[in-house]
Protein backbone atom coordinates (compact mmCIF):
# COMPACT_ATOMS: atom_id res chain seq x y z
CA UNK A 1 0.00 0.00 0.00
CA UNK A 2 2.35 2.67 0.89
CA UNK A 3 4.18 1.59 -2.55
CA UNK A 4 1.27 2.21 -4.78
CA UNK A 5 0.40 5.40 -2.80
CA UNK A 6 3.68 7.28 -2.98
CA UNK A 7 3.86 6.23 -6.70
CA UNK A 8 0.47 7.91 -6.99
CA UNK A 9 1.21 10.43 -5.16
CA UNK A 10 4.22 11.49 -7.33
CA UNK A 11 2.51 11.31 -10.22
CA UNK A 12 -0.19 14.19 -9.07
CA UNK A 13 2.52 16.01 -8.59
CA UNK A 14 3.96 15.57 -11.92
CA UNK A 15 0.70 16.50 -13.33
CA UNK A 16 0.25 19.73 -11.35
CA UNK A 17 3.38 21.12 -10.78
CA UNK A 18 5.12 21.88 -14.29
CA UNK A 19 6.06 18.00 -15.49
CA UNK A 20 9.29 17.62 -17.00
CA UNK A 21 9.37 21.43 -16.70
CA UNK A 22 9.62 20.82 -12.93
CA UNK A 23 11.57 18.88 -10.45
CA UNK A 24 9.46 16.16 -10.54
CA UNK A 25 11.32 12.90 -12.27
CA UNK A 26 13.47 13.11 -9.45
CA UNK A 27 10.87 12.29 -7.27
CA UNK A 28 10.47 9.25 -9.04
CA UNK A 29 13.79 8.03 -8.02
CA UNK A 30 12.89 9.04 -4.14
CA UNK A 31 10.17 6.34 -4.67
CA UNK A 32 12.00 3.59 -6.53
CA UNK A 33 15.19 4.26 -3.72
CA UNK A 34 12.50 3.89 -1.02
CA UNK A 35 10.86 0.64 -2.41
CA UNK A 36 14.22 -1.17 -2.94
CA UNK A 37 15.13 0.07 0.63
CA UNK A 38 11.78 -1.24 2.22
CA UNK A 39 11.13 -4.46 -0.07
CA UNK A 40 12.42 -7.38 1.52
CA UNK A 41 12.96 -9.82 -1.74
CA UNK A 42 14.62 -9.73 -4.81
CA UNK A 43 11.23 -10.38 -6.82
CA UNK A 44 9.67 -7.43 -5.12
CA UNK A 45 12.46 -5.00 -6.00
CA UNK A 46 12.38 -5.72 -9.55
CA UNK A 47 8.47 -5.63 -9.31
CA UNK A 48 8.84 -1.83 -8.26
CA UNK A 49 11.88 -1.35 -10.87
CA UNK A 50 9.28 -1.89 -13.15
CA UNK A 51 6.56 -0.08 -12.14
CA UNK A 52 8.61 2.61 -11.75
CA UNK A 53 10.26 2.90 -15.21
CA UNK A 54 6.35 2.26 -16.77
CA UNK A 55 5.02 5.02 -14.81
CA UNK A 56 7.48 7.56 -15.65
CA UNK A 57 7.25 6.88 -19.25
CA UNK A 58 3.71 6.66 -19.35
CA UNK A 59 3.53 10.01 -17.48
CA UNK A 60 6.23 11.67 -20.36
CA UNK A 61 3.96 10.55 -23.11
CA UNK A 62 1.14 11.60 -21.61
CA UNK A 63 3.02 15.06 -21.73
CA UNK A 64 4.25 14.69 -24.70
CA UNK A 65 0.84 13.67 -26.46
CA UNK A 66 -1.67 15.90 -24.17
CA UNK A 67 0.62 18.83 -22.98
CA UNK A 68 -2.78 20.62 -21.76
CA UNK A 69 -3.32 18.18 -19.03
CA UNK A 70 -0.44 19.53 -17.40
CA UNK A 71 -1.11 22.29 -15.66
CA UNK A 72 1.44 24.95 -13.56
CA UNK A 73 3.89 27.61 -15.57
CA UNK A 74 6.54 28.99 -13.23
CA UNK A 75 6.18 32.89 -13.73
CA UNK A 76 9.57 33.85 -12.63
CA UNK A 77 12.93 32.07 -13.05
CA UNK A 78 13.85 32.34 -9.39
CA UNK A 79 10.38 30.25 -8.59
CA UNK A 80 11.91 27.67 -11.08
CA UNK A 81 15.18 27.54 -9.17
CA UNK A 82 13.79 27.31 -5.83
CA UNK A 83 11.77 24.58 -6.25
CA UNK A 84 14.50 22.55 -8.18
CA UNK A 85 16.72 23.45 -4.99
CA UNK A 86 14.30 22.03 -2.13
CA UNK A 87 13.41 19.42 -4.32
CA UNK A 88 17.36 18.52 -4.25
CA UNK A 89 17.56 18.82 -1.05
CA UNK A 90 14.72 16.76 -0.40
CA UNK A 91 16.13 14.33 -2.78
CA UNK A 92 19.68 14.53 -0.46
CA UNK A 93 18.16 13.79 2.93
CA UNK A 94 16.67 10.95 1.30
CA UNK A 95 19.38 9.37 0.11
CA UNK A 96 21.48 10.39 3.20
CA UNK A 97 18.72 8.53 5.54
CA UNK A 98 17.99 5.81 3.29
CA UNK A 99 21.80 4.84 2.74
CA UNK A 100 22.02 5.50 6.94
CA UNK A 101 19.37 2.93 6.94
CA UNK A 102 21.22 0.01 4.89
CA UNK A 103 24.52 0.40 6.08
CA UNK A 104 23.21 0.44 9.75
CA UNK A 105 20.96 -2.47 8.77
CA UNK A 106 23.62 -4.11 7.22
CA UNK A 107 26.15 -3.53 10.41
CA UNK A 108 23.79 -4.84 12.24
CA UNK A 109 22.68 -8.34 10.28
CA UNK A 110 26.83 -8.67 10.31
CA UNK A 111 26.76 -8.72 13.92
CA UNK A 112 23.70 -10.57 14.37
CA UNK A 113 25.74 -13.31 11.95
CA UNK A 114 28.74 -12.82 14.35
CA UNK A 115 26.88 -13.36 17.29
CA UNK A 116 25.36 -16.77 15.80
CA UNK A 117 28.15 -18.02 15.13
CA UNK A 118 29.89 -17.37 18.20
CA UNK A 119 26.81 -19.49 19.97
CA UNK A 120 27.46 -21.88 17.92
CA UNK A 121 31.16 -22.24 18.39
CA UNK A 122 29.91 -21.78 22.31
CA UNK A 123 27.83 -24.62 21.71
CA UNK A 124 30.02 -26.97 20.45
CA UNK A 125 32.60 -26.33 23.12
CA UNK A 126 30.02 -27.10 25.67
CA UNK A 127 29.16 -30.59 23.75
CA UNK A 128 32.73 -30.99 23.60
CA UNK A 129 33.09 -30.65 27.25
CA UNK A 130 29.69 -32.50 28.23
CA UNK A 131 31.33 -35.15 25.88
CA UNK A 132 34.79 -35.87 27.78
CA UNK A 133 32.71 -35.44 30.71
CA UNK A 134 30.82 -38.45 29.63
CA UNK A 135 33.59 -39.99 28.42
CA UNK A 136 35.27 -39.63 32.03
CA UNK A 137 31.78 -40.90 33.69
CA UNK A 138 31.43 -43.98 32.11
CA UNK A 139 35.21 -44.68 32.32
CA UNK A 140 34.71 -44.20 35.97
CA UNK A 141 31.31 -46.30 36.20
CA UNK A 142 33.77 -49.34 34.37
CA UNK A 143 36.03 -49.17 36.35
CA UNK A 144 33.96 -49.23 39.68
CA UNK A 145 32.12 -52.48 38.20
CA UNK A 146 35.56 -53.35 37.78
CA UNK A 147 35.99 -53.16 41.37
CA UNK A 148 33.05 -54.63 42.26
CA UNK A 149 32.99 -57.19 39.61
CA UNK A 150 36.74 -58.57 40.93
CA UNK A 151 38.27 -56.65 44.05
CA UNK A 152 35.21 -56.90 46.03
CA UNK A 153 34.20 -60.37 45.30
CA UNK A 154 37.74 -62.09 46.00
CA UNK A 155 37.84 -60.83 49.83
CA UNK A 156 34.18 -62.02 50.27
CA UNK A 157 35.34 -65.44 48.70
CA UNK A 158 38.32 -65.53 51.06
CA UNK A 159 36.00 -64.74 53.84
CA UNK A 160 34.11 -67.44 52.89
CA UNK A 161 36.53 -70.01 52.51
CA UNK A 162 38.02 -69.17 55.90
CA UNK A 163 34.54 -69.74 57.41
CA UNK A 164 34.13 -73.43 56.19
CA UNK A 165 37.70 -74.07 57.42
CA UNK A 166 36.56 -73.08 60.85
CA UNK A 167 33.40 -74.89 60.67
CA UNK A 168 33.89 -78.23 58.63
CA UNK A 169 37.56 -78.69 59.99
CA UNK A 170 39.46 -79.85 62.96
CA UNK A 171 42.06 -77.44 63.51
CA UNK A 172 45.05 -76.95 65.92
CA UNK A 173 44.63 -74.24 68.29
CA UNK A 174 47.47 -72.45 66.71
CA UNK A 175 45.76 -72.76 63.00
CA UNK A 176 42.35 -71.92 64.17
CA UNK A 177 43.93 -69.01 65.77
CA UNK A 178 45.66 -67.69 62.59
CA UNK A 179 42.88 -68.35 60.60
CA UNK A 180 40.62 -66.49 63.07
CA UNK A 181 43.29 -63.59 62.26
CA UNK A 182 43.28 -63.84 58.80
CA UNK A 183 39.78 -63.79 59.26
CA UNK A 184 39.52 -60.65 61.43
CA UNK A 185 41.69 -58.68 58.67
CA UNK A 186 39.82 -60.06 55.48
CA UNK A 187 36.72 -58.56 57.24
CA UNK A 188 38.22 -55.19 58.17
CA UNK A 189 39.77 -54.89 54.62
CA UNK A 190 36.43 -55.57 52.92
CA UNK A 191 34.18 -52.98 55.44
CA UNK A 192 36.37 -50.53 54.62
CA UNK A 193 36.37 -51.41 50.45
CA UNK A 194 32.78 -51.24 51.44
CA UNK A 195 32.61 -47.92 53.09
CA UNK A 196 34.80 -46.39 50.19
CA UNK A 197 32.80 -47.42 47.47
CA UNK A 198 29.61 -46.62 49.42
CA UNK A 199 30.43 -43.04 49.99
CA UNK A 200 32.00 -42.73 46.50
CA UNK A 201 28.61 -43.85 45.24
CA UNK A 202 26.94 -40.90 47.29
CA UNK A 203 28.95 -38.72 46.11
CA UNK A 204 28.61 -39.34 42.61
CA UNK A 205 25.03 -39.68 43.07
CA UNK A 206 24.28 -36.76 45.12
CA UNK A 207 27.18 -35.10 46.80
CA UNK A 208 28.20 -35.25 50.36
CA UNK A 209 26.22 -33.27 53.03
CA UNK A 210 28.81 -31.68 55.59
CA UNK A 211 27.42 -30.97 59.63
CA UNK A 212 30.33 -29.06 60.82
CA UNK A 213 30.85 -29.06 64.57
CA UNK A 214 33.53 -28.48 66.86
CA UNK A 215 35.95 -31.80 66.65
CA UNK A 216 38.96 -32.29 68.52
CA UNK A 217 41.27 -33.99 65.55
CA UNK A 218 43.53 -36.07 68.19
CA UNK A 219 40.58 -37.70 69.83
CA UNK A 220 38.44 -37.64 66.69
CA UNK A 221 41.74 -39.68 64.81
CA UNK A 222 42.09 -41.75 67.55
CA UNK A 223 38.83 -43.23 67.41
CA UNK A 224 38.75 -44.26 64.04
CA UNK A 225 41.68 -46.12 63.97
CA UNK A 226 40.94 -48.45 66.21
CA UNK A 227 41.80 -51.11 63.84
CA UNK A 228 44.24 -49.29 62.21
CA UNK A 229 46.48 -49.56 65.58
CA UNK A 230 46.42 -53.61 65.29
CA UNK A 231 47.07 -53.75 61.91
CA UNK A 232 50.46 -51.47 62.74
CA UNK A 233 51.13 -53.75 65.36
CA UNK A 234 50.56 -56.86 63.88
CA UNK A 235 52.76 -55.59 60.86
CA UNK A 236 55.42 -53.97 63.26
CA UNK A 237 54.81 -51.08 61.81
CA UNK A 238 54.63 -47.45 64.96
CA UNK A 239 51.91 -45.51 64.12
CA UNK A 240 51.66 -42.52 65.74
CA UNK A 241 49.09 -39.62 66.55
CA UNK A 242 49.08 -36.07 67.17
CA UNK A 243 50.36 -35.24 70.63
CA UNK A 244 48.13 -31.92 71.33
CA UNK A 245 44.81 -31.02 71.40
CA UNK A 246 43.56 -28.89 68.30
CA UNK A 247 39.92 -27.83 67.71
CA UNK A 248 38.50 -27.47 64.84
CA UNK A 249 34.90 -26.78 63.10
CA UNK A 250 33.93 -29.71 60.48
CA UNK A 251 32.55 -32.80 60.08
CA UNK A 252 33.54 -35.37 62.33
CA UNK A 253 32.24 -38.49 60.21
CA UNK A 254 34.08 -37.25 56.76
CA UNK A 255 37.27 -36.33 58.54
CA UNK A 256 37.37 -39.83 59.81
CA UNK A 257 37.22 -41.59 56.53
CA UNK A 258 40.13 -39.27 55.06
CA UNK A 259 42.57 -39.94 57.86
CA UNK A 260 41.43 -43.66 58.15
CA UNK A 261 42.18 -44.22 54.31
CA UNK A 262 45.28 -41.75 53.99
CA UNK A 263 46.76 -44.14 56.97
CA UNK A 264 45.84 -47.20 55.72
CA UNK A 265 47.77 -46.53 52.69
CA UNK A 266 50.68 -45.69 54.82
CA UNK A 267 50.41 -48.83 56.59
CA UNK A 268 50.37 -50.68 53.25
CA UNK A 269 52.94 -49.68 51.75
CA UNK A 270 55.50 -49.30 54.72
CA UNK A 271 57.64 -52.26 56.20
CA UNK A 272 58.30 -53.71 59.00
CA UNK A 273 60.05 -51.48 61.88
CA UNK A 274 59.04 -48.44 59.98
CA UNK A 275 56.53 -45.07 60.84
CA UNK A 276 53.29 -43.74 60.29
CA UNK A 277 53.29 -40.18 61.87
CA UNK A 278 49.66 -38.54 61.88
CA UNK A 279 50.32 -34.83 63.10
CA UNK A 280 47.56 -31.79 63.35
CA UNK A 281 48.66 -28.15 63.30
CA UNK A 282 46.91 -24.57 62.81
CA UNK A 283 49.24 -22.27 60.64
CA UNK A 284 48.65 -18.77 59.66
CA UNK A 285 46.30 -19.89 56.79
CA UNK A 286 45.40 -23.12 57.51
CA UNK A 287 44.80 -26.01 59.75
CA UNK A 288 46.89 -29.02 58.39
CA UNK A 289 46.56 -32.61 59.46
CA UNK A 290 49.19 -34.66 57.88
CA UNK A 291 49.72 -38.51 57.50
CA UNK A 292 53.42 -38.99 56.74
CA UNK A 293 55.38 -42.60 56.35
CA UNK A 294 58.88 -43.68 55.58
CA UNK A 295 57.58 -46.50 53.41
CA UNK A 296 57.95 -47.03 49.43
CA UNK A 297 57.14 -43.78 48.28
CA UNK A 298 54.94 -42.85 44.86
CA UNK A 299 57.56 -43.41 41.68
CA UNK A 300 57.71 -39.89 39.63
CA UNK A 301 55.76 -41.18 36.46
CA UNK A 302 52.45 -42.04 38.25
CA UNK A 303 52.38 -38.95 40.85
CA UNK A 304 50.47 -37.04 38.20
CA UNK A 305 47.07 -40.05 38.29
CA UNK A 306 47.06 -41.02 41.78
CA UNK A 307 43.79 -39.60 42.23
CA UNK A 308 42.18 -40.58 39.74
CA UNK A 309 40.67 -43.98 38.68
CA UNK A 310 43.61 -44.29 36.22
CA UNK A 311 45.80 -45.99 38.11
CA UNK A 312 46.09 -49.45 38.98
CA UNK A 313 46.32 -50.19 42.56
CA UNK A 314 49.58 -51.49 43.67
CA UNK A 315 50.58 -54.40 46.24
CA UNK A 316 51.90 -53.54 49.87
CA UNK A 317 54.73 -54.30 51.69
CA UNK A 318 53.66 -57.79 52.69
CA UNK A 319 51.21 -58.17 49.68
CA UNK A 320 48.29 -56.08 50.62
CA UNK A 321 45.27 -55.30 47.95
CA UNK A 322 43.19 -51.87 47.46
CA UNK A 323 40.83 -51.27 44.91
CA UNK A 324 42.51 -48.09 43.98
CA UNK A 325 39.97 -45.48 44.82
CA UNK A 326 40.68 -44.29 48.23
CA UNK A 327 42.80 -41.41 47.37
CA UNK A 328 40.08 -40.06 44.70
CA UNK A 329 38.08 -40.27 47.41
CA UNK A 330 39.78 -38.31 49.96
CA UNK A 331 40.56 -35.46 47.25
CA UNK A 332 36.31 -35.34 47.09
CA UNK A 333 35.88 -35.38 50.79
CA UNK A 334 38.53 -33.00 51.37
CA UNK A 335 36.98 -30.44 48.67
CA UNK A 336 33.82 -31.18 50.31
CA UNK A 337 35.18 -29.79 53.48
CA UNK A 338 36.41 -26.96 52.15
CA UNK A 339 40.01 -28.02 52.10
CA UNK A 340 42.59 -29.43 50.23
CA UNK A 341 44.46 -32.60 49.66
CA UNK A 342 48.31 -32.20 48.75
CA UNK A 343 51.02 -34.61 48.90
CA UNK A 344 54.94 -34.77 48.85
CA UNK A 345 56.72 -37.76 47.87
CA UNK A 346 60.22 -39.50 47.79
CA UNK A 347 60.15 -42.87 45.75
CA UNK A 348 61.92 -45.40 48.50
CA UNK A 349 61.91 -42.98 51.17
CA UNK A 350 58.15 -42.35 51.58
CA UNK A 351 54.69 -39.59 51.58
CA UNK A 352 53.28 -37.07 53.53
CA UNK A 353 49.33 -35.92 52.42
CA UNK A 354 48.74 -33.19 53.99
CA UNK A 355 44.96 -31.79 54.52
CA UNK A 356 44.42 -28.41 54.49
CA UNK A 357 41.37 -26.81 56.04
CA UNK A 358 41.28 -23.03 55.46
CA UNK A 359 41.60 -20.30 59.12
CA UNK A 360 38.39 -18.63 57.99
CA UNK A 361 35.99 -21.42 57.92
CA UNK A 362 37.08 -22.49 61.99
CA UNK A 363 36.34 -20.49 64.78
CA UNK A 364 38.48 -22.39 67.30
Amino acid sequence: MFGVAINIFFALIFLFAGGINGPNLLSFLIALFLMIIISSSKRSKMMWCAINICLMGGLLYVQYRHPNWVSFEYEKLTDRLWDHWFQYIILASVLYYGTSYIITNYEFERKSAADRSESIRQQNLEISVQKEELERLNAEKDRLFSIIAHDLRVPVGNVYNYMNLLFETALEPDKRQYIEQELKKQLAGTSAMLTNLLTWAQQQIKGITVKSEPVNIRTCIRDALEIEFETAQTKGVKLELPGEDVVVSTDRYVLQIVIRNLVNNALKFTAPNGFVRVTAAATANAIVVAVADNGLGIPEEVQATIFTLHTDPKTGTRNEKGVGLGLLLCRGLAEALGGTLRFKSTSGEGTTFSLELPVEKNNY
